[in-house]
């Protein structure tokens, strides 16, 4: 099946965003902060131009590889952050056979195409190290829903929303940590679950979470 990401959109997004890249205030770097994550080897699926991993790199000296399809964005990031580690491949293509202690995942689970989704989550699940931590940031609505998206207008491709922390969480091998919603128009915290609004949770996983009856 071909990829529109490692095709061209990946490009296309980088070239939209690379501007911005990093000079936002970052949830996920945030999140690792203040709850005190420091990891030694840490994973980012979609990770454009690697700026988050270069900083964990930084700040932890953290061993840290990216996976991402857009050939600009790995040609950028091999050139500024000689730290990261980087795979140009989509997830679901990706054979990586390695254990982290941190996988980042930060809207990224809405694109992926649907027939591949559960096969992502089960390559997630298996190179996150048990006691290490999954970050997950998308849209979270209470609801699924799916949308054109908007950049490919001739192109039969949505978006797909749902609560995507769901799919480990109720697997009853995760815990959830910790959550932060924000408003995708204002980028304000807010505690609304709705279309307009997004989420980034952090979730770390158990070796066994259930209770012998």
């Amino acid at each position: 099946m071909k990829n529109i990401w490692l095709e061209s959109e990946g490009d296309r997004w980088f070239l939209r965003n690379e501007d911005c890249l990093g000079k936002d205030f970052d949830i996920p770097l945030h999140l690792l902060e203040l709850y005190s994550i420091r990891p030694k080897k840490a994973l980012e699926i979609g990770a454009a131009n690697g700026y988050r991993l270069a900083k964990i790199h930084e700040q932890y000296n953290a061993e840290v590889t990216a996976i991402e399809p857009s050939e600009k964005a790995v040609k950028d990031g091999k050139a500024n952050y000689l730290a990261v580690r980087f795979i140009r491949s989509t997830f679901e293509n990706c054979d990586l056979e390695e254990k982290f202690d941190l996988v980042i995942v930060n809207f990224v689970f809405h694109w992926i195409y649907r027939e591949s989704l559960y096969k992502c989550v089960y390559k997630i699940d298996n190179m996150l190290k048990d006691g290490g931590c999954l970050i997950i940031g998308d849209f979270g609505p209470e609801y699924f829903f799916k949308r054109k998206y908007h950049h490919l207008d001739n192109a039969d491709f949505y978006t797909w929303k749902m609560l995507y922390s769901e799919l480990f969480t109720k697997s009853g091998k995760y815990l959830e940590l910790a959550k932060l919603r924000f408003n995708h128009d204002t980028n304000k915290f807010s505690p609304d679950i709705n279309t307009d609004n997004m989420g980034t949770t952090v979730l770390l996983k158990k070796k066994n979470m259930f209770v012998e009856l």
